[in-house]
């Protein structure tokens, strides 16, 4: 299913999300503003397209608005919150983790969170895994760490065993930090929550390097990796840069015709341009101070 698919036969996705009830508590947050149920985003900003639907009476593809709602269905002082990290380890995750219990913590009042170690593992006894308590002063420093505090493994577990796991620890909250295999994870847990009729939310967070998550722009994890696969490329071509013989004229052709390539649309970008020309000048210095020392071993002028 991609956002394509979904604009062409609207008909044939639901993308409503589904609740464990209706919410008859009011949330404990206080200065924010609430998001109403009917707050709905468009999946397109075309025009045009929005305009055909509206004429053939087809509802415009959409998604609900994200934010903190007023009415919420669990009571804070009862909840018992559950976080876990799967997959690939991805910057960012402990960010994730420090994120949710912060809000927990200070905007809901939750007092019992547990962190699920090494992913769905965790949630199968066969491991013999213990949950972690998790506080503000637990989490207080993990973003400066890389990884995940909880620790992740990949492969498939039993939903209805983990289901079974989360029962026998009352956890009735459970956050799934992951990319594609996390996700269909944490949509069987619903499932099979759904088929028991037990009142256990479970909430996604997409995370992957990959950013191949349908209906996802981009997460915390591609962001990262983006932006360090940038930062190596440049450091790359100050290696370019730097790696040039000291001897013949032709090197230095060469060079600026390296370093020019590096442009994508072709064009002399003064980026480009300016370290080009600065390492020629750079490179007939060196050849002048070189021939100056070998004068100056002749006897020659100084």
């Amino acid at each position: 299913m991609t956002q394509e698919d979904i604009l062409n036969n609207p008909e044939k996705y639901d993308l409503s999300i589904e609740t464990v009830g209706t919410g008859t508590l009011k949330s404990p947050m206080k200065g924010v503003p609430f998001v109403s149920e009917s707050e709905r985003v468009s999946l397109t900003a075309d025009v045009g397209r929005i305009q055909d639907f509206c004429k053939r009476g087809i509802e415009i593809p959409s998604l609900e608005a994200a934010g903190p709602r007023e009415p919420i269905f669990h009571d804070p002082a009862w909840t018992r919150a559950g976080i876990v990290t799967c997959g690939g380890l991805c910057p960012g995750l402990n960010n994730v983790i420090k994120g949710l219990v912060q809000v927990l913590w200070f905007d809901y009042g939750v007092r019992n969170i547990f962190g699920i170690p090494y992913g769905y593992r965790g949630l199968n006894p066969a491991y013999g895994y213990s949950p972690i308590i998790l506080n503000p002063d637990v989490v207080d420093a993990i973003q400066e760490d890389g990884g995940t505090i909880l620790g992740s493994s990949r492969g498939n577990q039993d939903a209805k065993v983990m289901v079974d796991t989360l029962m026998r620890l009352n956890i009735n909250v459970l956050f799934c930090i992951g990319g594609d295999g996390t996700l269909r994870g944490a949509h069987d847990i619903a499932k099979e929550v759904q088929k028991r009729k037990q009142p256990i939310s479970v909430i996604g967070i997409p995370k992957t390097i990959d950013n191949d998550l349908n209906l996802i722009d981009r997460t915390f994890g591609f962001e990262t990796a983006y932006r360090c696969h940038h930062q190596r490329a440049q450091r790359s071509e100050w290696r370019l840069q730097w790696s040039w013989p000291r001897e013949a004229d032709g090197p230095r052709f060469r060079l600026y015709r390296r370093l020019r390539s590096s442009c994508d649309d072709g064009r002399e970008h003064l980026p480009c341009s300016r370290s080009a020309l600065y390492a020629r000048r750079t490179f007939q210095g060196s050849r002048k101070s070189l021939q100056r020392r070998q004068d100056a071993r002749r006897g020659g002028r100084r």
